[in-house]
């Protein structure tokens, strides 16, 4: 993976956004590109794996494995889950970030098991003028 940077503790500025679900694991992808893999607690989902990389255009996104969910329905393995933030959403569109990131680790179409519909677009529009709308009033 040419350029690749992990980057670790990484919050996005905004709102993280999904975009796409992947079939591959986690540790599949790490061990593929020689990365570390995460963890972390989230509220109310328990234990979460995760992977965050800068893309050569700066953009940065997320792997998501949700670990203890998928042990407590006894899931040997579900989905990755990959986010943008919400700005490079609202600004690129799903399909755009969606091919680099897959450009990017090397996956084609297949690997795919959802993909967000392209209205996510207007979606994650609306949600940075709500955010800015709120901010403003402060």
């Amino acid at each position: 993976m040419i350029g690749v940077e992990q980057l670790f503790g990484y919050r996005f500025p905004n709102e993280s956004w999904p975009i796409a679900k992947v079939r591959d694991n986690i540790s599949e992808i790490a061990d593929r590109f020689c990365l570390t893999v995460e963890a972390w607690n989230e509220d109310g989902l328990g234990e979460v794996l995760g992977i965050v990389l800068k893309l050569p255009s700066k953009r940065v996104f997320m792997l998501i494995d949700y670990k203890a969910y998928n042990e407590a329905h006894g899931l040997a393995h579900s989905p990755l889950e990959l986010f943008f933030d919400v700005g490079d959403v609202a600004a690129l569109g799903v399909r755009p970030l969606l091919n680099e990131a897959l450009d990017f680790l090397n996956l084609s179409g297949d690997a795919l098991v959802w993909v967000a519909p392209e209205a996510s677009r207007d979606d994650a529009a609306n949600l940075l003028r709500h955010a800015e709308n709120l901010h403003s009033r402060r």
